[in-house]
């Protein structure tokens, strides 16, 4: 009778419901594993991309000669300036760029960020494009003075700094010490 075979047919409709579901959400998983992977890959192969542009242009720097010329007074007159500055502006993806050598001297070029702030303890012109940040060491003393040139678009010197005391010292940095090791160009998170 109907009422004998009812119980078996939910029975039944419900296994087949709890199969097709079962079945359903394994294909779902599978699909969301691949789909995940094929992100994962794509994340990977654009960071890779990335950090490739930043190294070769790192590189580029690291292979100038100028590079390794005294870093005095503002630095405005060093040599390397002109190529860290085309090699910063040309290269979006690039904060930074710069020199630190054995007497604590360091000379660098920083993009300013949008929204024009960095933590530099002094405040940046608005129109601010791009920062040197030149610490000089005097000969013989182990003094070293900071100071801070702003340029805007087109390279227009915007104004500087007066000189102060350096409380920065690039030699004590992590990045520095993984560069003397390693002789070679160093990555670091920003």
């Amino acid at each position: 009778s109907l009422h004998d075979a009812l119980p078996i047919l939910v029975a039944t409709a419900l296994l087949t419901l709890l199969d097709v579901w079962h079945i359903s959400s394994r294909v779902a998983e599978g699909w969301a594993a691949r789909s995940f992977a094929d992100l994962a890959r794509h994340a990977d192969d654009q960071v890779a991309a990335l950090l490739g542009r930043v190294r070769g242009t790192a590189e580029l720097g690291a292979a100038n000669p100028d590079g390794s010329a005294p870093i005095e007074g503002d630095g405005l007159g060093h040599p390397a300036l002109s190529v860290m500055r085309q090699l910063v502006e040309l290269t979006p993806d690039l904060y930074s760029l710069y020199y630190a050598h054995a007497d604590g001297s360091f000379l660098q070029v920083l993009r300013v960020p949008g929204r024009g702030t960095l933590n530099l303890g002094v405040a940046i012109p608005a129109d601010c494009h791009l920062v040197v940040r030149t610490i000089a060491a005097a000969p013989g003393t182990g003094l070293r003075s900071q100071r801070l040139s702003f340029f805007g678009q087109a390279g227009v010197r915007l104004g500087q700094s007066p000189p102060s005391e350096a409380s920065y010292d690039p030699r004590s940095r992590p990045w520095y010490r993984q560069a003397l090791a390693a002789d070679a160009v160093a990555l670091t998170a920003p």
